[in-house]
């Protein structure tokens, strides 16, 4: 029977990492908090992401509002992660998913070279081809498909997409309220997706997914004949 986790052990866990990194995979984890997961949750697949009220004083909060909300209603789509919990402590949010098992695509280009085969990239473009048209029935982009959002393992039995910051509704921007987090998203959206973005193409067009994805395939595709 699969553990039931409990809001205050959750909580718990929050309050044992409030000094911890905000994007913290658990086996990175200094041994003693390791522990503490360890007896609250009997499992150590779990990633806990948090702002930085300290440092940011705010400004980036609604990204990870955005992010809750969007993991929450993909449940079940079959490549995002799964959402265990959200909550906000002093004037920090925290967000809990379970990690999906793989690596990302990025140590393909890197540490595993020899995954890059054409039956892996013929998968990996069905992978593809399923998850734009199920984000394009939704109407929506996720606008940061590059590499490092992107969890595979080596058969591709394994497929996941993650960080839903950016995520939106097509011809919509995300709820910024107040001007400095909306300085702040005006200057983030232009980074996201970093070289894997088409500069030219808008940020509301289903072709900012679709161009990510396709780039990956050719440039795994030119790293094979190379």
């Amino acid at each position: 029977m699969e553990n039931i986790i409990s809001k205050d052990s959750l909580m718990c866990v929050a309050l044992a990492l409030k000094d911890i990194d905000r994007y913290t995979p658990i086996e990175q984890l200094p041994t003693g908090y390791r522990h503490i997961i360890k007896e609250v949750f009997e499992y150590e697949d779990i990633i806990i992401k948090k702002t930085n009220y300290a440092k940011n004083r705010n400004m980036d909060h609604y990204l990870f509002e955005n992010e809750i909300y969007w993991l929450e209603r993909l449940h079940g789509c079959g490549f995002s992660p799964e959402l265990m919990d959200s909550f906000k402590i002093d004037e920090d949010i925290y967000i809990l998913m379970r990690k999906i098992q793989g690596d990302n695509l990025y140590s393909v280009f890197n540490e595993h070279k020899t995954w890059n085969t054409s039956d892996f990239r013929n998968k990996l473009r069905e992978k593809f081809n399923g998850t734009l048209e199920f984000l394009k029935r939704e109407s929506l982009i996720h606008k940061d498909l590059r590499p490092q959002n992107i969890i595979v393992n080596r058969e591709v039995s394994v497929f996941g997409v993650v960080d839903y910051q950016f995520c939106s509704k097509a011809g919509e921007g995300l709820k910024v309220v107040g001007l400095r987090q909306w300085l702040h998203y005006r200057k983030a959206i232009k980074g996201v997706g970093g070289e894997w973005r088409k500069p030219d193409i808008s940020e509301f067009d289903f072709d900012t997914d679709r161009y990510m994805l396709y780039l990956i395939i050719e440039q795994l595709s030119s790293l094979e004949s190379n």
